[in-house]
């Protein structure tokens, strides 16, 4: 053992002791190597259909936060989450409250766990995206987002349920900016003075 502890690395030996014996040393050989590939064959953990925040989407964000008004409520993509309890954004529509400091249909993902002080909030926010999901132009929908603040729509290049096809052809709303995949939006009812 003597000659297989002189084969240790010297920075090691201190820690294995002088009593390393050859198993020891394989077994710590193999974590060293472990801890050196596994990160390695993980470093693109980033997956593309992963990203809601594209350089399309901080283009738009940043048209957004100078040519509306700080108030301004956007109607943004979502689909249903964690077996239709809340509803998830899909693109960076989802982050203009934190991007923009512009309001949102849509609340952090936490609105399904988190009490609020107003009775039955997670099952309106709900309401009001299957509303705008199922008819964008009916159903009452344009009344409800008008009496809630909800004058724009945003829609970025990874969104699937908010489409602009829809919002095109929709006499509600009209598109005001494109750039690459990414869109914003401006309702009959939020006039062009806003």
């Amino acid at each position: 053992t003597a000659a297989w502890a002189d084969a240790v690395p010297r920075g090691l030996a201190p820690v294995l002791g002088p009593d390393v014996g050859r198993g020891k040393t394989l077994v710590l050989a193999a974590a060293l190597f472990m801890a050196a590939v596994v990160p390695w064959r993980d470093r693109d953990v980033i997956e593309a259909q992963h990203v809601l925040v594209t350089p399309a989407d901080e283009r738009a964000i940043a048209w957004i936060t100078q040519n509306t008004p700080a108030d301004a409520g956007f109607l943004v993509s979502a689909g249903p989450a964690y077996g239709d309890t809340v509803v998830a954004g899909e693109d960076g529509g989802w982050w203009l409250p934190l991007l923009a400091e512009r309001r949102t249909t849509l609340p952090p993902i936490t609105y399904g766990l988190e009490p609020s002080i107003e009775p039955g909030w997670r099952e309106q926010v709900n309401a009001l995206n299957e509303a705008w999901r199922t008819d964008l132009d009916g159903g009452g929908v344009p009344e409800i987002l008008r009496g809630a603040g909800f004058g724009w729509a945003y829609v970025g290049p990874t969104a699937r349920t908010l489409r602009t096809d829809a919002l095109d052809a929709s006499p509600n709303w009209t598109r005001v900016y494109a750039d690459g995949g990414a869109a914003v939006y401006r309702a009959d009812w939020a006039g062009s003075g806003e």
